[in-house]
């Protein structure tokens, strides 16, 4: 607990030596750093103990040992702040992936469906495919007027063709799909723009 935590902080004026073991070194290190005391975090496949009956007890010995004679270089921990922005890096880099995978199940519900739109957009997500998916997503009617008028760049010579590629059997089941896909696919791009 960080009670327990302070109190070994405020007992501790020498070296400490944590694993780096999962997530777990880190409550310890954080409460601890502010202590000035001197840690060092040892890398557990570096300093494993002799094979035999292994204890808590004999692997404390153990790296007390690596310690005093200063064989453990330790892991590289960088300042608060570094530390702070790759926790953001990493989650902005996680949504990433996620927003490609709800792109990705949008796509296959579109080919499902028999919509044709990657045969002419390279970008079903793109600013024109955005516009095409809120009309399917909203039981709308495509036009030639619509896709004249608000086709972007190439598309809008390729009004024709685009519009047959929309001729398909769209069910009840996968505007429904599509929309909660949508959704939380727009929900993911709100958040990597708050974390950017």
């Amino acid at each position: 607990m960080t009670e327990e935590l302070l109190e070994l902080g405020e007992w501790f004026d020498i070296h400490m030596l944590p694993w780096s073991t999962g997530v777990y070194w880190k409550p310890v290190w954080n409460v601890l750093e502010a202590f000035g005391v001197d840690l060092l975090l040892a890398n557990a496949h570096h300093i494993k103990n002799l094979p035999g009956r292994k204890t808590d007890m004999r692997d404390a010995e153990w790296k007390a040992k690596l310690l005093r004679c200063g064989l453990d270089e330790g892991s590289f921990v960088p300042p608060v702040d570094i530390r702070e922005l790759r926790g953001l890096t990493r989650y902005r880099k996680k949504l990433v992936q996620d927003a490609t995978a709800e792109k990705n199940r949008i796509h296959k519900m579109l080919q499902e469906a028999n919509v044709k739109l990657t045969t002419h957009i390279s970008d079903t997500i793109g600013v024109s495919g955005r516009k095409l998916l809120q009309m399917i997503v909203g039981c709308e009617v495509v036009t030639m007027e619509f896709l004249e008028s608000q086709m972007k760049g190439a598309l809008k010579h390729k009004s024709p063709k685009l519009h047959q590629s929309l001729n398909s059997r769209l069910r009840r089941h996968h505007r429904e799909m599509i929309r909660h896909l949508w959704e939380h696919l727009i929900f993911i791009e709100h958040a990597i723009a708050r974390v950017e």
